[in-house]
């Protein structure tokens, strides 16, 4: 065998054979870190779906336990603006409190609640008034109606519960964040305690089964009210807050 013609056919064998090995864990570690910082940029952007499917690619690679990246999965779906979305984000938010343990992960879980309580208690009452208001309805189905919107009331109310455990927890990490203190003056008054929700003070046992916290809140000194049901959000300051949550990716060499 003519020896040019046995060397140029191992050439091609060493080349196929590291085609089919595939890209090494550097490789991956590299396109896996790429992903998060785009997942990042896209979430402060504000572009919540780029952000989510960002994050899911770099899943898709790495194992599912990756804190960072299922915050981001989370944190994305969550600010998504229906209910089908936000529910699936509690998956990622979960793999990534486990993951982490850092208030950061407590606090968007506990925003995960908020919102999905929030949207479950708007959504719930918008049909047991729909229902009531229906006269094509016979009393079998208006009786099954309020019965299944009351239990999602139910439900919702749950939700602002673990909402305000996991704010309690995060401010035991962070006694000072201002966003912290302002999603769980909503979370108390969804639960109908406006005294707490005014005066930002402090979340009963006796209201909540839950520990109570009794350091005043810092948002008093700067008369800064958390938002009660009938007052929007303050935006620019959560949405400040959330484009801090993930700043430090996108400054990652």
């Amino acid at each position: 065998m003519n020896w040019s013609k046995t060397g140029f056919v191992f050439t091609i064998c060493a080349v196929i054979a590291a085609c089919s090995s595939g890209p090494t864990e550097e490789e991956i570690a590299v396109q896996v870190e790429d992903f998060r910082q785009r997942s990042a940029q896209y979430f402060n952007a504000g572009s919540f779906g780029q952000a989510y499917q960002q994050a899911r690619l770099g899943l898709e690679l790495t194992p599912a336990d990756d804190g960072e990246l299922n915050l981001l999965a989370g944190h994305a779906l969550m600010m998504m603006r229906n209910l089908r979305d936000v529910a699936k984000s509690e998956k990622y938010l979960l793999r990534a409190q486990e993951a982490l343990e850092t208030y950061r992960a407590d606090l968007v879980l506990g925003e995960y609640h908020l919102r999905y309580g929030a949207m479950l208690n708007a959504h719930a009452r918008r049909q047991l008034k729909l229902a009531k208001e229906l006269s094509t309805l016979d009393e079998d189905q208006l009786q099954e109606e309020v019965e299944t919107n009351e239990e999602r009331i139910e439900v919702a109310e749950q939700h602002f519960r673990d909402a305000t455990q996991l704010f309690l927890t995060a401010l035991e990490q962070s006694p000072n964040d201002l966003h912290a203190l302002q999603l769980i003056g909503q979370s108390c008054a969804y639960l109908n305690d406006h005294a707490t929700a005014h005066t930002s003070r402090t979340c009963h046992r006796d209201f909540y089964g839950i520990a109570s916290v009794q350091k005043p809140y810092p948002c008093d000194r700067h008369q800064n009210k958390p938002a009660t049901r009938n007052s929007p959000p303050r935006r620019n300051a959560e949405g400040h807050q959330r484009r801090s949550l993930y700043s430090h990716f996108i400054s990652r060499s």
